[in-house]
C-alpha cells in the first residue's frame, strides 16, 4: 500500500529554520532564487531576489503544474533534472523522498542560459501573457540571472547532494 504525504509532512521531516539559512547563502552565492515545494507543486518556503519572475507569478497553477513535472521527472530519474519551465527559463529539480516516495522537491532558478535578446524577450513575453504578472515584464526580463550550462549543473548537484544529505 502507498501512502500519500501531505504537504504539511515535509515540515515535520525537515528544518526549515535551516533549510531557509541554507536557501539564503545558496541565493546568495548562486545569484538563483531556490524553493521547497511539496509534491504537488505548492510553495513551502522560497528564497527569491527582489525582482524574482517566480515572486511575480505568485505560483499559479501553471508553474504548479511545471513545479510538479519536474519534481516527478527528477525523482524519476534519481538526480537533479533540468528544463524550461512555464515561463520558458531554466530551472533545476532536486526530489525530496521519504520511505521510497516523493514528498517534495526543492527547485532553483530560474535562468537564462543563452543571450538576453531581444527573440528570448519575445518568447518570454508570449509564455506569460496569461500568467497575471502585474509587474514591468521587460525589467523583470532583465533582472533575471544569466548563467552557463556548467553553473546551472553545478548548482543543481549541489542541492542535490544537500537534499539527500536532509532526508
Amino acid at each position: 500500500m502507498q501512502v500519500k504525504y501531505d504537504r504539511w509532512y515535509l515540515k515535520e521531516i525537515l528544518d526549515l529554520k535551516q533549510i531557509k539559512k541554507l536557501f539564503k547563502y545558496f541565493s546568495i552565492i548562486t545569484n538563483l532564487d531556490v524553493a521547497l515545494f511539496d509534491f504537488a507543486g505548492h510553495e513551502i518556503l522560497a528564497v527569491r531576489k527582489e525582482n524574482s519572475v517566480c515572486h511575480s507569478a505568485k505560483n499559479g497553477a501553471k508553474c504548479r503544474e511545471y513545479i510538479s513535472s519536474g519534481s516527478l521527472r527528477s525523482s524519476e530519474l534519481g538526480e537533479p533534472y533540468i528544463c524550461a519551465c512555464a515561463c520558458g527559463l531554466i530551472m533545476c529539480f532536486s526530489p525530496i523522498m521519504y520511505k521510497e516516495q516523493l514528498i517534495g522537491s526543492i527547485a532553483c532558478g530560474p535562468a537564462v542560459l543563452w543571450d538576453a535578446d531581444e527573440v528570448a524577450m519575445k518568447e518570454f513575453l508570449e509564455k506569460t501573457k496569461d500568467m497575471k504578472i502585474h509587474v514591468d515584464i521587460q525589467k523583470l526580463f532583465r533582472s533575471i540571472t544569466s548563467c552557463t550550462c556548467t553553473n546551472m549543473t553545478g548548482s543543481a548537484q549541489i542541492l542535490f547532494i544537500i537534499v539527500n544529505s536532509l532526508t
